[in-house]
């Protein structure tokens, strides 16, 4: 078993004695399984039955325990997908937007989406290098209660709003017709 230590106002985790290793992490395991189906079809019904209760039209990925939709916002077309890790117990929200950023625009794109996490308190945003793809992630820890409601609002809306919010200096930045720095300053309304 693990606990928590303190040192120097960072968390590190550290074993504490106790028990064989090798029958509790067999245990462990087994109990992980049991438990991962549960709470994944828990999760992802809750998922389905909140965004139905808010007259979203989803559908779900069951091969990747997720839902996923097409969304319009005030600024851009995105496509939303819940992904539930019951192994992890993480719900995460992913916001993507349409079309791939092209290579050579990526460093710029990548400099404008370091500004705008850079002043985020919920969620960041992402870019596949490789291949181009843009999107906003925010996610819950579900370990010791079940998804509410309120939470999943929340973590919708606040992805959905940010990634709305940054998408037009996005796509500046994107087609060469702004710098990463003017285009957060013009969203953000600040002096770079």
């Amino acid at each position: 078993m693990a606990t928590l230590g303190t040192v120097s106002g960072y968390h590190r985790w550290r074993a504490t004695p106790g028990g064989n290793p090798r029958r509790r992490r067999l245990f462990r395991r087994v109990m992980a399984e049991n438990d991962t189906d549960r709470v994944k079809d828990a999760t992802l019904q809750a998922l389905a039955e909140f965004f139905a209760r808010d007259g979203w039209q989803c559908h779900t990925l069951e091969t990747y325990n997720a839902i996923e939709m097409g969304v319009a916002g005030e600024h851009g077309n995105y496509r939303l997908v819940a992904l539930v890790d019951a192994e992890r117990s993480i719900v995460r929200f992913l916001i993507f937007v349409e079309g791939r950023v092209p290579e050579l625009r990526r460093r710029e794109v990548m400099e404008f989406l370091t500004r705008a996490n850079y002043g985020l308190l919920l969620g960041n945003f992402e870019i596949d290098l490789a291949d181009g793809e843009v999107r906003f992630k925010n996610a819950i820890d579900i370990e010791d209660s079940p998804l509410t409601y309120e939470q999943y609002h929340n973590m919708l809306y606040v992805a959905l709003a940010t990634m709305d919010r940054y998408f037009p200096g996005l796509q500046r930045v994107a087609q060469g017709s702004a710098d990463a720095a003017a285009a957060i300053a013009d969203i953000e309304h600040w002096e770079p």
